[in-house]
């Protein structure tokens, strides 16, 4: 009897061709991940924007609190110290990693000052030396 020797083809693939596969996808996956880290970059500076906005919100209403005041030694604007550097917020609780800065000016040149006792408030909070929220407004007593 003849031996009958039969070679089939091998199926599946070597270790050669999978690495030549996980490069090839390694190269085409690397725009991909470029573009996860910018996603979760953008997703920080939105959080630290929410935050500053809020932030800035309250101390702006905390501002104007001040009219209607019970006090009546700090009830009106005319109170609020004119400063480059205002305090008038530091007794709100701060967000972590949130730096807020009022301006408070005198607001009389401003068209809409009719009375002649104006203030023009800027808020600015900053999150790592970024400004994330402004709010400027006229306070006329």
């Amino acid at each position: 009897m003849r031996a009958i020797h039969s070679y089939r083809k091998q199926q599946g693939v070597s270790l050669v061709e999978i690495v030549i596969i996980v490069i090839v996808l390694g190269i085409v996956a690397m725009p991909f991940s470029n573009g996860f880290v910018s996603v979760s970059q953008s997703l920080i500076i939105n959080e630290e924007v929410l935050q500053s906005n809020a932030y800035a919100q309250t101390c702006a209403e905390h501002i104007l609190y001040f009219r209607r005041s019970p006090d009546t030694t700090t009830q009106g604007y005319a109170n609020l110290a004119i400063s480059t550097s205002s305090t008038v917020c530091d007794a709100l609780p701060n967000p972590a990693g949130l730096v807020i800065n009022v301006d408070i000016e005198n607001g009389n040149a401003s068209p809409a000052c009719a009375t002649g006792n104006c203030k023009s408030v800027t808020i600015t909070v900053a999150s790592n030396g970024q400004p994330r929220a402004n709010i400027e407004f006229l306070l006329m007593n």
